[in-house]
Parts: C-alpha cells; sequence; structure tokens
C-alpha cells in the first residue's frame, strides 16, 4: 500500500465515521435511524484505529517517534470515545457497570499520555505536538498573568482604528 493510498483510505472511513456521528446526534434518540448511524459510526471509528497503522507505517522519510507518540494517543483517544460509546448502549441500565475499572483509568491513562505527546512535542519541537499537549495555553496563560503583552498576539491590534 501506498503512503497517499493509505492516508486517503483513513480520510475516507473518517468522513464515513463523522457523517454516521452527525446523523446520529440530530436524529431522535432512540429511532432506527440514529441507532443504525450509530452503530455505523461505531464500525467506522473501529477501522479508522486500525488504518492508523498502514499510516504510519508506510509514511515516507525518517523514523519520527514525536509522530508515532502523537498517532499512539490519538488512536487511543479514538478507541477511548468509541469503548465509551459501546459501554454506555450496553450497559444504559447499569450505570455502575458503564463506570467500572476500564473507565475510571481512562481519564489518568490519557492524562499521562497527552504529557507525553506534549514532552515530545517540546523536544522535537512539534508544532502539532506541542499545541495539541497544552503548550499554546500555557505559555498564553503565563504571559497574561506576568503581564507581558509581546507574547500575547492580537490583544487590542485595532483599538486605535476608528
Amino acid at each position: 500500500m501506498s503512503p497517499l493510498s493509505a492516508v486517503v483510505l483513513h480520510i475516507a472511513i473518517g468522513v464515513v465515521a463523522l457523517t454516521g456521528y452527525w446523523i446520529a446526534l440530530m436524529s431522535r434518540k432512540g429511532a432506527v435511524l440514529h441507532r443504525r448511524a450509530g452503530r455505523i459510526c461505531l464500525g467506522a471509528l473501529v477501522l479508522v484505529g486500525l488504518s492508523v497503522g498502514p499510516v504510519l507505517f508506510t509514511r515516507p522519510g525518517r523514523f519520527d517517534p514525536g509522530w508515532v507518540v502523537q498517532m499512539i494517543y490519538l488512536t487511543l483517544c479514538l478507541g477511548a470515545a468509541a469503548m465509551i460509546a459501546f459501554t454506555a448502549i450496553r450497559f444504559k441500565s447499569s450505570p455502575e457497570r458503564f463506570r467500572g475499572r476500564a473507565f475510571r483509568a481512562l481519564g489518568p491513562v490519557l492524562l499521562l499520555l497527552g504529557l507525553v505527546v506534549l514532552a515530545a512535542g517540546l523536544a522535537g519541537g512539534d508544532p502539532v505536538a506541542r499545541f495539541a499537549g497544552g503548550e499554546g495555553h500555557i505559555n498564553r496563560a503565563a504571559a497574561r498573568a506576568g503581564g507581558d503583552e509581546d507574547v500575547v498576539p492580537n490583544r487590542d491590534r485595532h483599538r486605535d482604528v476608528a
């Protein structure tokens, strides 16, 4: 599989997942359309996760651990969303089972992995990982707290124009 075909396949499956998501979201809860669209979305989410492998392994150029960490993190977030959707339906009459060990473990695990993505982005200078990990928000908050106007762009830029 070529790198381009792996990415095109990944995007096409993602479009199916997003379409199913929006149809389920906009349809009446519990209706046949809602359930069918939700199943399509959930199945496509699984396929999107599986399609990350070919995207990773056919990527041209040198090996980039930071990029791999980002993809693994995003795939795990996708898996968490799919798991929550599936278990919410399966255990809708049993909230204590829905909020079981796996559900409670997701928050700390995803937080830890988010920090790993941030560290990888900071170490490698990757702007996507730095943004996804929150560095932009942290820097902006620190600049505002310290009164450093030069670090906070676009602030009151057009106030004198009238």
